[in-house]
């Protein structure tokens, strides 16, 4: 068994046990075991207790066109529940429209704002902020909004809505003996946009996953989801967009929250040590999202 306590700060009001508990809960209660079984909760303690799966994580070369399709089986089992899921609450930052997913990232630029000259590097983290992020950010910004003219201002349907792990990804997965993967870590589960979904898949910086995987990734979802073309669309303008947004969470070791956040996981955590590091990830992730725009 697992004990897993829950975060939580002022910053953040998001109720991570209850998010992941239900996911886990509705996935079991419907014979899916691909996460962990759900034991029992206390929501006075912020803890639950689930099942402990014994496995490993992959390493990038393991990453293949067959784990991706692993994935996807996965994600097409969470959506044939759609029907069961109206209890789950929007995922964390759920968006339902372009412009809620241009808000919702530009937000989150905002935010690095704050960040001072505490330290040098503090500086050099702000630095970074305001003369690469945020110029880089409100140049992808307009270009999403002129070629947007098919879906912005256009709300999704229920019908083109998906049930999403959230932070859904390589990093959120483990090996088993039986060379099954089993997926991890639903703290901001529940109703969204299923081209979020495929963004932060192919953005998240701890596993990356090759854009060339793209089409095998979309190629089984593409019908779920309403009409396949305006799907595919979305995802191309998003791309660069989330893009943006994991920079941002990269820096999270900057703001007060995130390092409170990564205190709770670790007693012995000292952002000082991940700062460079950290800051080093957000520049190779935003040059990255320059070259792709430059290509498109």
């Amino acid at each position: 068994m697992f004990l897993k306590l829950y975060f939580q700060h002022p910053c953040d009001p998001r109720d991570r046990l209850r998010a992941e508990y239900d996911f886990c809960e509705l996935l079991w209660n419907q014979g899916l075991r691909s996460a962990p079984q759900p034991l029992v909760r206390d929501p006075s303690h912020h803890a639950a207790l689930y099942e402990f799966i014994e496995g490993r994580s992959l390493s990038e070369d393991e990453i293949t066109e067959g784990r991706i399709l692993e994935a996807v089986e996965f994600l097409l089992g969470v959506n044939e529940l759609k029907t069961r899921a109206r209890p789950l609450n929007k995922a964390s930052e759920a968006c339902f429209s372009l412009d809620e997913h241009l808000e919702c990232v530009g937000h989150r630029v905002q935010g690095m704002l704050v960040i001072g000259d505490a330290s040098e590097e503090d500086r050099e983290a702000s630095v970074f902020v305001r003369q690469h992020l945020l110029p880089a950010w409100e140049r992808i910004k307009k270009q999403t909004i002129e070629w947007s003219s098919r879906v912005l201002g256009r709300t999704l349907s229920d019908a083109e809505r998906c049930v999403s792990p959230s932070d859904f990804g390589f990093h959120n997965a483990l090996l088993t003996s039986h060379d099954r993967l089993r997926f991890i870590d639903f703290e901001y589960a529940g109703w969204d946009d299923p081209a979020k979904l495929a963004c932060d898949f192919f953005c998240q910086p701890a596993l990356p996953v090759p854009v060339r995987f793209l089409d095998a990734f979309l190629r089984p979802l593409l019908n779920k989801f309403g009409d396949p073309d305006l799907l595919r669309e979305r995802i191309r303008l998003l791309l660069p967009v989330y893009r943006i947004k994991w920079c941002c969470i990269l820096l999270n070791e900057y703001l007060p929250a995130g390092k409170a956040r990564r205190r709770f996981a670790d007693k012995t955590f000292n952002s000082d040590h991940r700062k460079p590091v950290q800051l080093a990830r957000a520049r190779d992730l935003l040059e990255s999202a320059l070259r792709s725009e430059a290509r498109s």
